[in-house]
């Protein structure tokens, strides 16, 4: 009964499916709440490093408003880099390659 439930929103259908097969509905269910998991780790994870960014972004902001310096400048240009080749193309005016 949940079964045919489950297959009004499930986009495909699978025509054979055997009784030792790993697609059985709770594998599936298995694999969705551990992907979840994962995903909720990335975001935490996206959320601490974003926080990182933004406490050095504040920091160069304000920095620079008391005096203008060259490595200041360098940092916010990759911190507002929009293309990953511009922060290379940064760097390496940095290091002089």
């Amino acid at each position: 009964m949940a079964f045919k439930r489950f297959q009004k929103f499930f986009p495909y259908r699978i025509q054979s499916v055997e009784k030792n097969s790993e697609l059985t509905f709770p594998n599936l269910y298995f694999q969705l709440a551990e992907t979840k998991l994962n995903l909720d780790g990335l975001e935490k994870e996206r959320d601490f490093y974003f926080g990182k960014l933004r406490d050095i972004e504040v920091y160069c902001q304000e920095q620079d408003a008391i005096e203008s310096n060259a490595l200041l400048q360098k940092v916010l240009e990759i911190l507002y880099a929009t293309e990953v080749s511009e922060v290379f193309g940064i760097l390496k005016c940095l290091t002089g390659g």
